[in-house]
């Protein structure tokens, strides 16, 4: 009898933690489009998403940011019910992986409670993965955390330690569901396959709310630290590392913003007082075995971090202020939501920065679909950081016109040297042709060949381009 009363009691307990996960819970109806790649000027087909969102505020749910990348209408629904409420998108941040969407009406929150933060994980903790189905019906299952991890989520540029647990999800009828300790938010996913849930990190989640509601958002620091193990024994013994010493090796030159502090070579062996092992490694007692740049993404763009090294056999103690990092930041963006590409048609030859983006578009087998000199391109330079704002200019497209015959061979070669210039990026090479002159010379870098136009001759044929092959906007370039 005791037995049955305690299983009973326990029942009840478990069931009113599910209703009270539920009014926290809503479902979000997106409506997007996004601008094509090849015809920039125009948008693709209309595409209908369905994910899940937390209540975090009298006003506020938190959203995956994929869920709302290109909206043009996004709608909510609360209880299961088939009632949609307008809200908007009142922040972003496609790194982190993470947004918040408005409602201005109260009464959609009258009876929704805004959800708790867990404070952490551990492995082997019991999850739960929760969502509303489209017949209105609340689903959870339960799972235990396996592992974490440090990767780049979807389209990220920085390294985040996210959550892997098992699971059997009854239905996986959405874009995310929303992982729950108890009845505290712990994460969302962004991944599920063979019975095993990705989910973003409950530290980057706690980080995001807090900055974003308190009115100050300075987004997520990003490691600068480059550097290579300390594994061969001749280099360690060259630079005065004993063997005994577990540490890295820092790899930055002059460009690197740490310049000033840290030289080429020194040896890093501790980041906050932990230590790091010769592959870059740090031992948490929770997380386990680490690449230690996960704990950047812990910290505040001008948050500082200490480090301990060697230079020339003696120690020393640095402390580093710490920064965040965009798409502009590097000579290659990597994919990114909600960013039209930059293009600009001249001379019937449609001229584009290389990204991420781009190559995607020849599919999921982009490698080898998309052209070889890009896929190359990408890869030598991928992650490639610049201080400045340099970018890979290409033949994008090219619109056949007597002006620009013989030309079309030069699809996807590489922009070199514009009228005796070297090109930085998409504004420069504008800059450059627009200036007076008689002729315009521009280089190529794989053919090396030699894309030629009379000036008056391109003045007089552009209009008819454009409305001849419908370019309803000749150019776009990002400020």
């Amino acid at each position: 009898m005791k037995l049955f009363i305690t299983v009973f009691l326990f029942s009840i307990m478990v069931f009113n933690i599910y209703a009270d996960i539920s009014k926290s819970i809503v479902s979000v109806y997106v409506t997007s489009q996004k601008y094509l790649l090849y015809t920039p000027w125009q948008k693709s087909g209309i595409v209908y998403k369905k994910g899940n969102g937390a209540v975090i505020s009298d006003n506020s749910i938190l959203v995956p940011s994929f869920l709302v990348a290109d909206s043009t209408v996004v709608e909510v629904s609360k209880n299961g019910s088939g009632k949609r409420w307008k809200a908007s998108v009142f922040h972003v941040d496609t790194d982190a992986g993470l947004a918040i969407i408005n409602i201005d009406n109260k009464d959609f929150f009258s009876d929704l409670l805004p959800v708790d933060i867990s404070q952490n994980l551990n492995l082997q903790d019991n999850v739960s993965i929760c969502q509303w189905n489209d017949n209105g019906q609340f689903l959870n299952d339960s799972g235990n955390i396996l592992s974490f991890k440090a990767g780049k989520i979807d389209s990220s540029y920085n390294y985040y330690l996210y959550t892997i647990a098992s699971v059997n999800l009854s239905e996986k009828k959405s874009s995310n569901e929303l992982v729950f300790l108890g009845e505290k938010l712990c994460g969302i996913s962004f991944y599920y396959n063979d019975n095993k849930i990705q989910f973003r990190p409950l530290e980057t989640i706690k980080h995001y709310i807090d900055d974003v509601l308190n009115g100050d958002y300075k987004g997520f620091a990003v490691n600068h630290i480059s550097y290579r193990n300390s594994n061969n024994e001749y280099l360690r013994e060259y630079l005065k590392v004993d063997e005994n010493n577990q540490g890295i090796f820092y790899s930055g030159g002059k460009n690197s913003p740490y310049s000033d502090v840290l030289k080429k070579n020194d040896f890093i062996y501790e980041i906050n007082n932990m230590q790091i092992d010769n592959n870059g490694n740090i031992n948490d007692s929770v997380k386990g075995i680490q690449p230690f740049y996960y704990l950047i993404t812990r910290f505040f763009p001008g948050d500082k971090v200490n480090l301990k090294i060697l230079r020339n056999g003696k120690k020393m103690n640095f402390n580093i202020t710490l920064d965040s990092l965009s798409e502009k930041d590097f000579l290659i963006p990597d994919e990114k939501y909600n960013t039209r590409s930059n293009y600009f048609v001249y001379g019937g030859i449609m001229f584009s920065e290389l990204s991420k983006n781009m190559l995607e578009a020849y599919g999921k087998d982009w490698e080898k679909k998309a052209p070889k000199e890009l896929v190359i391109l990408y890869k030598k330079n991928y992650m490639k950081k610049t201080l400045s704002d340099d970018k890979i200019v290409l033949v994008n497209k090219v619109f056949p016109d007597d002006i620009n015959k013989s030309y079309q061979n030069y699809y996807s070669d590489k922009i070199k040297i514009a009228n005796g210039e070297e090109v930085k990026n998409l504004k420069h090479l504008k800059e450059i042709l627009q200036k007076d002159g008689e002729f315009d010379v521009i280089e190529l870098d794989y053919s090396k060949g030699k894309i030629v136009f009379d000036k008056k001759q391109l003045k007089e044929r552009h209009i008819e381009i454009l409305k001849n092959y419908n370019i309803t906007e000749s150019e776009y370039i990002a400020p």
